[in-house]
């Protein structure tokens, strides 16, 4: 991308203090810049009235209504605006810095105001806050999710109902009905981790199904770094994209690290070894037998023989209709 390659051809600047910068294109208000002290910096330029609050976070300053001087093609310049520093030299870190000063090179226009500007930074500042917090799933069950959007006939449809709320029993909701992924490494036995809160859905609940996805190692696959740029290149809704990012890095946290993150699994195998079940014919711990003194327990079963219904009996529901090239 544009913005990574600018920086590349940027020298160190020539003083303390001074930002050594390149504009992504003629005449615009973004500037891609290296500080003294190697690392990259972005600035926004503005009229020095953004009322967004700055913030100091492991990864990245973002601050507001900074003046700085910029040396641009041996030009001194000084300009007011937004800064967001990258204070990591990790390669990991840098990229998903670059990646997303490019998402709001684009997001932002250069007629915004200040107020605006500030108000598209909240899903960066998000995504940066999730990335030091702890990881929610393995990289494989994050995997595994990204492959049902992949696998969906109507991504933007899976990507709308892929993690709504930080309350959601499951994976995906739509109006009818609930899906919850889960990620299996080896081909059988079929086995699958359940939650309290999972298998015992509250009275009344939509219906749910589990599908249970066969996650295979292949130096020929996909890393889940790699699946989701799949996925946002097919969908072209900018708010489903920031979506999309929100929610794997909010899954992903601190696995941003992880020396798994490259690891890639098996689009083709995964495909032909996804079984689906319906939650209620799975089997549980009778609620009456569940002393009251245990307020939390998980468990895992062994779902090798339980019978899936048939893909045909589920028309109604478009989740299950979407993966019909996967299930059978």
């Amino acid at each position: 991308m544009i913005e990574k390659a600018l920086f590349k051809s940027l020298d160190l600047p020539s003083k303390e203090g001074l930002l050594k910068a390149e504009a992504i294109k003629r005449n615009s208000r973004f500037f891609v810049c290296k500080s003294s002290d190697g690392l990259v910096n972005f600035l926004i330029k503005t009229n020095g009235k953004t009322d967004s609050n700055s913030y100091n976070l492991k990864h990245i300053d973002v601050h507001h209504n900074k003046k700085y001087e910029i040396e641009e093609n041996k030009k001194f310049i000084s300009i007011i605006c937004t800064h967001i520093k990258c204070k990591s030299d990790s390669a990991g870190i840098s990229n998903i810095f670059f990646e997303q000063i490019h998402t709001l090179s684009h997001l932002i226009k250069e007629t915004d105001s200040d107020k605006i500007v500030g108000k598209k930074l909240d899903n960066l500042i998000e995504i940066f806050k999730n990335l030091n917090k702890p990881s929610i799933k393995t990289i494989r069950g994050l995997w595994a999710e990204l492959f049902i959007i992949n696998s969906s006939t109507n991504m933007s449809m899976s990507v709308n109902a892929w993690h709504q709320d930080n309350k959601d029993r499951y994976d995906f909701s739509s109006e009818h009905m609930n899906l919850e992924i889960k990620s299996r490494n080896k081909l059988k036995p079929v086995e699958a981790h359940f939650s309290m809160n999972q298998i015992n859905p509250p009275d009344g609940a939509k219906k749910a199904i589990v599908c249970s996805v066969y996650v295979n190692s292949n130096s020929s696959g996909l890393s889940v770094m790699e699946l989701r740029e799949q996925i946002k290149q097919k969908i072209k809704s900018n708010g489903l994209k920031e979506k999309l990012d929100n929610n794997f890095y909010k899954i992903l946290g601190k696995n941003i690290s992880h020396q798994n993150l490259n690891e890639k699994f098996d689009i083709g195998i995964a495909s032909k070894n996804c079984h689906i079940y319906e939650l209620e014919k799975i089997p549980q711990i009778a609620k009456e037998n569940i002393p009251k003194e245990i307020i939390e327990y998980s468990f895992k079963v062994d779902l090798t023989n339980l019978e899936s219904p048939k893909i045909n009996k589920l028309k109604k529901y478009p989740l299950i209709q979407n993966l019909k090239n996967i299930l059978t």
